[in-house]
Formats: structure tokens, sequence, C-alpha cells
């Protein structure tokens, strides 16, 4: 049974939680976030070193030892070695944020397992999905792994790592996949909900809006255009659940135990490894952190002095340098990695460096002279800081409406935290949060319009591509920060006024957003309003290359013949077939003679250029995952069989000098 092999992992979690909050009291709520991030943190400098099978093994075993002597600890059993500080099993397991997320770990796991989803959007099969099933098949880093897509795969390896790690035992499924996506999210919502800590009152509504905030903040702008569960913004979700999850870290846990300040490191690093642009996230969630301790200082260290300014000055350093150092190795790594493939016939750089961009634009906008690439494009930078400026008031990116609108009701619950905190120190902090968390938002919009100016070319002045989504990262961000903040003030207050205000506040926010996600969102995520029937074709698909990988060799490329293909089922198959390479023409999957060819994705080859891109392939076989009456007449003469088999299921065929030879077929229904 499938559930069965992501057991070791969560025992392995489960142990890591248990040891961080029995041996060194980190507060419950906040120990997934740790225990996930030390995960990560290991298996990202494993995978970079090229030992991450073997680390993944220690890793798993370790937690499992470590939850076990937890437990021995907990139960009275002497354990060789100092004397170790013992904290209640029972208060540490009924925590808000631990139940919060070991509850919601279990529910979606025997959800997910039951509905066994399938990506079905393109960014599933162009990154999210290949990155995940290489590194469970291989054991490796994806980036060093076989595959057939034109391209180096660079982006960030928290994801398909957290992947691996939940399902190093048994096979590779997408329903795991999502599944660890799941669970880097609870770990956040946990990390926030732990702000209230001691007020369970205030836990249940607060706990409530963080499992919303997805839904709430981002699938609004979907509705438009749905067709089916919206995974493929896993990324960019996640991005920003982790930017507020690990500010609500250093929050908690600069508050309950500050000595261990430097667990907010590895939490920072995972902050900055979710996508190949959430470098500038994982640094204004370092920036806010370290501003806080740095200015007003950590528990009970309230002094200036020179050792405590010292102190604070160095620890302020090691936070910001957290996610610079993640960021500055993974770029280093993945930067020898193009340069080898453009070596070696491929892709180099694709793009102009993230250094360049930032100095040359940000020259550009003060009005100095730019490198020639950028004073060619001055004029569509200006045309894209207008856009941006009019979209923040205009342009709806939640159900909230504008980013405007957004940052309007974040604001307010900064000033109601401001308000009901009940000291000074506390108010001064909920103010800096606020303050240095709008900074960060316009550093934000300002690498997104670098970004948009220089770097991306599918994008035009007019109609900023995926801009809701971009934003949507730190919207949800900033708004998990502020309710946290929001909560630890209402938690801190002492007069009843204040306390019942926090409450009631806490309350109506989560009741306005749940109905409103009722009534109005579509649930698009992993568990609600989502039927198996939504993932049958997928799951045929699945069927069609599970069979393909059964007839062929182990080393055996695929040439795919899929009519009506735009690229994505190039894609999809692709992931589907691994470890088998699949290979097609430029442009498509789709081919008829040009005589015969129509349509905006049917490629013309003759027969003889048909049979030359083919063999130029290098693929072995070829899969007729999809026919159509064109390439039957097209090229039934290059067939032994005339394409008959065709007529009756999926059909593979060995590549031959002068034409194809019937290997197998899979009886089936055709879809025509």
């Amino acid at each position: 049974m499938q559930i069965i092999s992501v057991v070791p992992a969560l025992l392995a979690l489960a142990g890591l939680c248990g040891a961080l909050a029995v041996f060194a009291g980190v507060p419950a709520g906040l120990c997934p976030l740790a225990a996930f991030s030390l995960v990560i943190f290991v298996l990202s400098a494993a995978g970079i070193a090229g030992v991450l099978a073997p680390a993944a093994w220690c890793l798993m075993a370790a937690g499992i030892v470590c939850g076990a002597l937890a437990l021995a600890q907990h139960c009275g059993v002497p354990l060789p070695g100092p004397k170790l500080p013992r904290h209640s099993a029972v208060r540490i397991g009924i925590d808000p944020g631990m139940v919060l997320f070991w509850g919601g770990a279990l529910v979606l796991l025997v959800r997910l397992c039951l509905l066994q989803p399938s990506f079905v959007n393109f960014d599933e099969y162009s990154f999210w999905g290949p990155a995940a099933k290489l590194t469970t098949l291989y054991g490796r880093l994806y980036t060093v792994c076989p595959i057939g897509t034109p391209w180096q795969i660079t982006q960030m390896p928290a994801i398909p790592l957290a992947s691996y790690f939940v399902q190093l035992m048994g096979d590779y499924a997408a329903w795991k996949t999502i599944w660890a996506v799941d669970l880097l999210l609870l770990a956040a919502f946990a990390a926030v909900v732990q702000a209230v800590a001691g007020d369970r009152r205030l836990a249940l509504p607060m706990g409530l809006i963080c499992v919303l905030v997805p839904f709430a903040l981002v699938l609004h702008t979907h509705l438009s255009y749905y067709t089916s569960p919206y995974a493929e913004a896993m990324g960019d979700v996640c991005a920003g659940v982790m930017f507020g999850g690990a500010a609500a870290f250093w929050l908690g846990l600069r508050r309950s135990r500050p000595q261990l300040w430097w667990l907010a490191l590895p939490v920072l690093c995972l902050c900055a490894n979710i996508k190949d642009n959430t470098f500038v996230l994982g640094l204004a969630a370092a920036g806010i952190a370290a501003a806080d301790g740095l200015l007003l200082g950590v528990g009970d260290d309230v002094r200036f002095d020179l050792r405590s300014l010292t102190r604070r000055c160095g620890m302020a350093l090691a936070l910001l340098a957290a996610p610079a150092a993640q960021y500055a190795a993974w770029t280093s790594y993945t930067g020898a990695l193009v340069r080898q493939n453009a070596a070696a016939g491929g892709m180099g750089e694709t793009s102009q460096p993230l250094s360049a961009v930032l100095v040359q634009g940000i020259r550009l906008f003060l009005g100095l002279p730019a490198a020639d690439y950028f004073e060619q494009r001055r004029e569509i930078a200006y045309a894209y800081a207008h856009t941006l400026w009019d979209w923040f008031f205009t342009h709806p990116v939640s159900y909230l409406g504008s980013g405007a609108a957004v940052a309007a009701v974040v604001l307010v619950l900064f000033a109601a935290a401001v308000l009901i905190a009940p000291t000074v120190r506390q108010k001064l902090r909920a103010a800096l949060a606020a303050v240095c968390s709008a900074a960060c938002f316009g550093g934000y919009w300002l690498m997104l319009l670098l970004s948009y100016s220089f770097i991306l070319k599918d994008s035009v002045p007019e109609n900023p591509v995926s801009y809701a989504r971009y934003f949507q990262s730190y919207y949800i961000g900033w708004f998990l920060l502020a309710l946290a903040v929001f909560g630890a003030a209402a938690r801190a207050a002492k007069r009843p006024l204040p306390v019942w205000l926090g409450r009631a506040g806490a309350l109506v926010l989560a009741a306005v957003v749940a109905v409103h996600c009722a009534v109005n969102i579509e649930p698009q995520y992993t568990v609600l309003g989502v039927r198996k029937q939504e993932f049958a074709a997928a799951a045929q698909r699945q069927i069609v290359a599970d069979w393909a990988v059964q007839n062929t060799p182990k080393d055996a490329e695929l040439f795919l013949v899929y009519q009506g293909d735009n690229g994505h089922r190039w894609f999809e198959f692709s992931t589907l077939c691994l470890p088998r390479i699949v290979v097609y023409g430029a442009g498509g999957g789709t081919y008829g003679v040009p005589v015969l060819e129509q349509g905006a994705y049917y490629q013309a080859y003759t027969q003889t250029e048909f049979v030359q891109m083919v063999q130029q392939s290098g693929a072995e076989y070829l899969l007729v995952a999809k026919s159509d009456d064109i390439f039957v007449q097209s090229y039934a003469a290059l067939f032994d069989d005339g394409l008959n088999a065709v007529q009756r299921g999926t059909v593979l065929y060995r590549v031959q000098s002068d034409g194809f030879a019937l290997h197998a077929v899979m009886e089936q229904e055709v879809a025509r």
C-alpha cells in the first residue's frame, strides 16, 4: 500500500520535532518548520556534493533515533551524558501549532492517497514534476539527471528535495510530491499559529485563516479559466507562505528561546530555496528579523552597551547572510552546470546576469547611462514602471481586490497590533515589522520591475505576464506576517478591552475569509471540491507511459507522436515515461506531409524528412500515443503494417534505416 511507504519519513520528521521540543525546548509550533528546514538544508548541501542518497538515509535514521531518545527521556529512562531538560510530551502534543501540522498532514495523507491526483498543467510537467521524479528515481539532484527537455533545469531544489525525502521508500507518485508541498505549507502555518500559543481561543481562528490564505489571496484570479485542479502555482504559493512563516518563526523563537536564534538560519535558507526568484523573499524575511533583533534586542537583552551591540550586529549579519549564502551556493553550482552544458553543445546562459540587471537597471531608472542592452530597453522599462504602478491600484489580484487593497488590510492588522500591544517595546516591534515589511515590498516591486524590463522575454508592458501570480507570493507572506504580529500582540494583551478586541478581531476575520471562500471560490487545491474523475484522462496517459516503459529497454529513447499536441504532451510524456527519454521534432508532436498538414500545431515533413528527423533524434523506438487521419495518410507507407495497428490502440515501432517496424500494441480505444 502506497501510504505505508511514507511512514518512515513521517516517523523521522516526528522524531526531529520531538527532539527539538524535548531536548532544546523549542516551542512546539516552531518544531515542524525547524525540522523540515534542517532536513532540506542538509539535503541541498549533500545534493551539491553528490552524496544525496546516503545523506537522506542518514537523516531518516537520525530522525527516528532522535525521536526514540526524546520518548525515552520523557518516560524517565536514564540516558548517558549530561542531564537534559524535560518538557511535557502531553503539552507538546496538544500545542495548537503541532495539532495543526500533524492533523493536517494525516488528513491530507489519507485524502491524497485515496484521490491519487496527477499533475495536469504545463508548469507541473515543465519543471516541478520532472524535477521531483528525477530526484527520486536517480537519488541525485535533478540537475545532473538525463531528461529529454531542451534546456538545463536550474530552478531551486527545496520542493523536489522535500518530495524526495517523503518518498525515499517506495515508488514515485505525483500525489506524494503534492503532499510534500502541503507539509511545507502546514509547517509555516504552525509557526504563525505559535504566535498565540497559550491562548487557544485565538489559535482556532488563526489556524483557519492560515489554511484559507492560499484560497483567499490566490485562486480568485483563476476562476475565469478554471479547467482543472490548479497545482501549478505550488512554487509561488509555497514561496509566499514560507516568507511569512520564516518571519513568524523568528518572532516566536526570539520571544521564547532567544538563545536558539541560530535555528532561524536554516529556515531563512529554505525561504530562499523555493524558486529562482525567491532570494528576495528570503532576504526580506532575514531583513525583518535582523532589524528586529538589532534594534530591539532578543529575549531580555535590551541593553545598548558595546558588548550587546556587537552581539546583535553579528546576529543580524548572520541572519542576512543565510539566504545570501544559500542563493550564492546554488547559483554557483548551477552556473557551473550551465557552462558545462554549453561546452557540450547544449544551452548556456539565456538571460542577463542578475547582478548586471540590478546595477544597470538602477542606473537606468536614476537617469544615468547604462550598458547598450539596457539602453535599448529604456522606453520599455519606463512603460513597465508605469504599468506596475497603475496596476497596483487597479488590477485585481485577490478577492480583496488590487494590491493596494491587500496592502491596506495588512497595514490595518499591523495598526491593530500596535494598538492592543501592552508595552511600549511590543508596540515598537509591531511598528518596526510594519515599516520593514513595507520597505521590503518596495524592494520586491523593484525586483519584479527589473525582471519584466530586462529578463522576461515573453511579456509586454501593456500586459505583464503572470502579474498576479508573481505579486501574490509577497502578499501571502505579508498577510501571514501581519497575522502573526497581530496574534502575538493579542496574546500578550493584559487589559480586558485589548484582549476582547484581539479575540473578536481574529474571529471576525476568520469568519469573513471562511464565508467568502465557501461562497465564491472554487477550491482547486488537494482536498476540497476535487473529484477523482478530474484526473481520469491523466491517469490513462500514465497507463500508456507505463506500458511504453515496460516494453522498451532501460536505456531506450522514445520518439513521441501525439497528433494535436502543442508541446504540452511532450513535457507530460517526458515526465511520465522517466527514466526513458522522450524526444520529438522541433515545434510539437503533430506531423503531416506538406500537402496535408493543417492547423496551428502541425509540422510539415515529407516522408523522407520524417524518417531522417526520427533517426537523427537518436530514438530507437517511435511511440504513437495518439494518431489521426492526417498522420496515417502522410506516413502509412513508412510502417511495415501500414499503420493499421493504430486503429487498435497505442503502438510502439522500432526505428529502422528505411522506416518503422511494429514492436508492440496496447489494445485500447483510441481517441480520434
